[in-house]
């Protein structure tokens, strides 16, 4: 694996990116979802014009590292890319699909940032809780009181965002459309079903069904429709058992 990430780099600045591409993408393959291969993969994506799988990987970087900061400024470039390019092509151009305070929140922190502060503010609270019953000073005791309840406020907000997050990363399914231009979403998982409407090339879409190599989406205006894998990018691998 170690080989076809180097094998990758090497291509990579070496300016043959379509090598570079090739290499990356055996790695997902092989199962390896790493912030620095989706980052590596995107880049190089977008160095070919590919906007749509660019944003699709370097938003996989972001999921895995949402401090990944060379991820985020490349994700920036590309979709300003992108929306330049629409907007030549008299298209609507969209920089970023909005999200709500919350997803955003969500997508940003990671499980440790919210897990380390949580177990330091529970530890310290049962610290203070257990120096203030030996403590005789009525107004040391009144001080550790007020100490102690906001530690403790502090672990249940954290313990509630760190309990969220665990929701937020089982639920939400998020999908990028990687097909230059626009993807078609149907009504059903089939050729056969009437055409819904369209999709445009980098936008965000929630995943909320898979059927073999179709997935049922909806759009940020609240659209359903069904689309082929090829044309969506999923950010995170769908799990069967859901």
């Amino acid at each position: 694996l170690q080989e076809t990430f180097d094998e990758g780099n090497e291509a990579f600045w070496s300016g043959d990116f379509e090598r570079a591409v090739e290499s990356y993408e055996e790695l997902v393959e092989l199962g390896v979802w790493d912030p620095d291969v989706f980052h590596n993969l995107g880049t190089a994506h977008a160095r070919l014009g590919h906007y749509g799988p660019a944003i699709l990987n370097l938003e996989r970087a972001l999921a895995l590292n949402p401090g990944h900061e060379e991820a985020r400024d490349n994700l920036q470039t590309v979709r300003r890319a992108l929306a330049r390019r629409r907007t030549s092509e008299g298209r609507d151009a969209v920089l970023d699909p909005p999200r709500s305070f919350w997803k955003n929140f969500m997508a940003r922190v990671t499980p440790a940032q919210l897990a380390i502060p949580f177990l330091i503010l529970w530890i310290t609270f049962f610290v203070v809780i257990g120096v203030r019953r030996v403590t005789m000073s009525e107004v040391t005791r009144m001080v550790l009181l007020i100490v102690g309840f906001l530690l403790g406020t502090g672990s249940v907000v954290t313990g509630v965002l760190l309990f969220g997050k665990a929701s937020f990363d089982a639920e939400e399914r998020e999908a990028i459309v990687i097909r230059a231009g626009e993807a078609m979403m149907r009504e059903g998982p089939g050729d056969q079903f009437r055409r819904v409407t369209t999709q445009p090339e980098g936008d965000r879409l929630t995943v909320l069904d898979r059927e073999g190599e179709w997935l049922h989406l909806r759009d940020r205006e609240g659209n359903e429709g069904w689309g082929l894998l090829r044309d969506f990018g999923e950010l995170r691998p769908w799990r069967e058992e859901q």
